[in-house]
């Protein structure tokens, strides 16, 4: 499923941006295009413009000059000397050209306001058009026309430029701009193909844990239903005397299911993000000592010593829920007396640095393999060894973890000097 999510967000990624990159390389490239098409055009104007110059000063205009203005500007001139063409322009041209002359000319006349036949006076100032025009070979040209009197009469400059130049720079440019938004568009869907499996990963593991979750709750659910059907069984099939020791088994196997379902909701309001805490100034030290007084006697009973460590000098109030970090120091405390043998030291810390209050439980048992330390907060985890105690469901540091978290604070464990396990709670200290 996750495949196919990330499948379809990637083409929508991609496409979507790519219409976007495509639309702004468009409008890119038709700016260009529109800066190409004006500079040529100023190109040619400045090149007729010298020309002309250069008819209406010279009294004799050189052949080689001419060749040599139609070879740099990549021009076809045409010059007319009252009316004739000049002796080096009697050299055969093409019917084609010949004709695009022809055409140049009558535009200028018909479209653009240039009436070669009036000007035929002496000192009549010089008059010349540019325009662009399509040509009868379908192709399209810059074309200029000039009338420059000289004493004699006047000449009349007919200038072609083809545009095939213009327009190979033009498809030149266009082709660089599809590729660039091709590529863009590859590297656009390798991203997002990257880009949606780093998105789609925290909602994947999610999916993963929660499924997890249910499993492993259904697990643990099953076995309380599987011992309370088989004493309703014996239960219908005893004699009234012996029923009281299957209504206390019942019992039992109900107050955990409880316990459990208790803490299932707890997570469940952690992820929703609907668990409250009460926050108050507390005195911490005071919260150990009223945690010591509680786990002293079970502590005892167990065969097990149970020692707390206070500053010498009273700690300032902590804002914080009281009963949430009682909470976490009780799920310590119980893995503690849980998991270590008879003969077990186990010390209640607290100490103050300039960035935490740092509340502790060490103990001097097994301790947890380091290739478990990563995993020992995860929900519904327990050790191999754990697996058979009663009322350990592996939620507990799960819950000390949301707790931690909600108080903006972090949970820490490492190894007891000399062996065992050390639970460590950081919360910040804020002055």
């Amino acid at each position: 499923m996750f495949r196919k999510l990330r499948i379809q967000l990637t083409i929508f990624f991609t496409l979507g941006t790519g219409f976007i990159l495509a639309a702004m390389s468009g409008g890119c490239l038709y700016i260009s295009q529109k800066s190409i098409d004006q500079n040529s055009y100023n190109n040619f104007l400045n090149s007729t413009s010298s020309i002309y110059s250069y008819l209406e000063a010279q009294s004799m205009i050189p052949h080689q000059w001419l060749l040599e203005q139609e070879l740099n500007n990549h021009f076809s001139i045409k010059i007319l000397d009252n009316q004739q063409p000049l002796f080096f322009t009697d050299l055969k041209e093409e019917p084609k050209l010949t004709q695009l002359y022809t055409q140049a000319l009558k535009e200028a006349q018909e479209k653009h306001s240039l009436n070669l036949d009036t000007y035929t006076a002496k000192n009549i100032l010089s008059q010349h058009v540019e325009f662009s025009m399509s040509g009868t070979d379908q192709k399209k040209y810059y074309a200029g026309v000039a009338f420059l009197p000289k004493e004699n009469g006047f000449l009349t400059a007919i200038i072609l430029y083809p545009l095939d130049l213009l327009y190979a720079q033009k498809n030149h440019l266009r082709f660089i701009f599809l590729a660039a938004v091709l590529l863009g568009i590859v590297c656009l869907g390798i991203f997002s193909w990257f880009f949606t499996r780093h998105l789609l990963s925290p909602i994947e593991e999610s999916r993963r844990k929660q499924t997890q979750f249910i499993a492993s709750a259904s697990h643990e659910l099953r076995t309380p239903l599987a011992v309370l059907r088989s004493c309703l069984c014996a239960v219908q099939k005893s004699a009234p005397s012996k029923t009281e020791h299957f209504y206390g088994i019942m019992e039992q196997e109900t107050e955990r299911m409880t316990l459990l379902i208790q803490d299932m909701l707890l997570l469940a309001n952690a992820d929703n993000h609907s668990w409250t805490v009460s926050m108050a100034p507390t005195e911490l030290d005071t919260l150990l000592l009223d945690i010591y007084e509680k786990y002293e006697p079970l502590s005892k009973e167990k065969n097990k010593q149970l020692c707390i460590q206070l500053p010498e000098l009273s700690c300032p109030p902590y804002k914080c829920d009281k009963n949430r970090i009682q909470q976490v120091l009780s799920i310590f405390i119980d893995n503690a007396l849980s998991y270590t043998p008879d003969g077990s030291k186990i010390t209640l810390l607290l100490k103050q640095t300039k960035e935490y209050f740092i509340l502790s439980v060490a103990d001097n048992g097994p301790g947890i393999p380091p290739e478990e330390k990563e995993v020992v907060f995860q929900r519904f985890y327990r050790s191999d060894q754990s697996r058979h105690k009663k009322g350990h469901y592996g939620l507990g540091l799960s819950i000390a973890l949301e707790i931690a978290r909600l108080h903006h604070g972090s949970l820490k464990l490492s190894d007891t000097p000399g062996g065992g396990a050390t639970f460590t709670l950081l919360l910040p200290f804020v002055k």
